[in-house]
């Protein structure tokens, strides 16, 4: 008998994501006895924070991830790789959105897994990809899916940068500061050491690794829980926010479905010197910048 396997995923959009990673494996594994499918003993579930753990019934999800490229779709990849090896015969998909919104993508991973002998079945179209008379209605339908991919990328921005324009931040808040109403706030504990940072620094002369070191030692928490590193200082003590500057659209997708960014130039950057948003003086930060110059210039020598 052959065996088969299903893959999940539950987008970024708020619509989707109603329909969650457990209700949809419990709808493939009905889907799998009602039909009389195999599935095969493989199966991962990647979540959105990072981790990921292994599924039994066949079934691989990724959760909380874009369709428009493969690069961070843990689960789908994994998929792939098992099918390589030939640990199951056919991948169902409740549609052809769910498995690529790149044309590019999804036309390659078709191809490469037909050369196989796999096919992927989509349940709402009711075919499948072992024969190539449905691949103009495929790039079709991913072509749709992409194009409105674009679309919806198009209207962020757009929101991005009127946010951005008013002061506000969009995406994670830096060490020291949290985001409340999309505005950054000082957040005072974090901000203690910010300043104890530079204190090592520039007036104990610690370098990058001592701090990091210190700061472990002390079981000093990071923002996201992990061990400080001499990158994580150098960006803190590089940082112009800390010193009032908030710089934003500084960068630009300029390819979806490849996840790939342009630098903007500095005189499109949106710019704002706030002095709420202060932790470090100006003759501190001054002072640190010429360290760092003269500290960088040494060791090149």
């Amino acid at each position: 008998m052959k065996l088969a396997v299903a893959y999940c995923r539950v987008s970024t959009d708020k619509e989707e994501q109603k329909k969650s990673i457990k209700e949809q494996k419990a709808q493939w594994q009905e889907f799998f006895n009602e039909t009389g499918t195999k599935p095969a003993k493989v199966g991962l579930f990647y979540k959105r924070d990072g981790t990921k753990e292994s599924l039994a019934g066949g079934i691989y999800a990724d959760e909380g991830i874009s369709g428009t490229s493969l690069r961070n779709r843990q689960a789908f990849n994994q998929m792939i790789e098992d099918a390589k090896h030939k640990k199951f015969d056919m991948i169902y998909v409740e549609d052809t959105s769910r498995f690529s919104r790149s044309l590019e993508d999804g036309l390659k991973t078709i191809k490469d897994l037909r050369q196989l002998g796999i096919g992927v079945y989509f349940r709402k179209e009711g075919w499948d990809t072992l024969s190539q008379d449905k691949d103009f209605e495929f790039q079709l339908r991913v072509s749709i899916a992409e194009e409105e991919s674009r679309l919806k990328s198009q209207r962020l921005k757009w929101a991005m940068n009127r946010l951005h324009k008013k002061g506000g931040w969009n995406g994670a808040a830096p060490f020291g500061y949290d985001v409340e109403k999309s505005f950054l706030k000082i957040n005072e504990d974090e901000a203690e050491i910010v300043k104890l940072i530079y204190d090592l620094y520039i007036n104990q002369g610690h370098g990058l690794g001592k701090i990091a070191r210190y700061l472990n030692a002390e079981k000093i928490p990071t923002k996201t829980g992990v061990q400080w590193s001499q990158t994580q200082i150098s960006s803190i003590l590089d940082n112009k926010l800390y010193n009032g500057e908030q710089r934003q659209h500084t960068v630009e997708s300029n390819d979806l479905t490849r996840q790939t960014q342009i630098e903007i130039p500095e005189d499109e950057h949106i710019v704002f010197n706030f002095d709420h948003l202060k932790i470090i003086d100006d003759e501190t930060f001054r002072l640190t910048e010429l360290e760092r110059k003269r500290r960088n210039k040494c060791y090149s020598r």
